[in-house]
């Protein structure tokens, strides 16, 4: 449905989002309620943003899912 305008959103977002930032607070509250959590589930994950940082970055395997 949103695959035409991915891209566009990205180069949208990534200027006002701060993806990293966003994914490292979510990384350090799972680590804090659940330390031995190594899986996400992302509702409503977008283009994967997010995702992405917290697979590369915090090590955690995680499944997105959006309209």
């Amino acid at each position: 449905m949103f695959a035409a305008s991915a891209d566009l959103y990205d180069l949208i977002y990534n200027r006002i989002k701060d993806y990293t930032a966003e994914a490292a607070s979510v990384a350090r509250h799972l680590q804090t309620l659940h330390p031995s959590a190594r899986s996400v589930l992302d509702v409503g994950c977008g283009t994967g943003e997010h995702a992405r940082h917290l697979t590369h970055t915090h090590g955690l395997r995680v499944d997105g899912l959006d309209l």
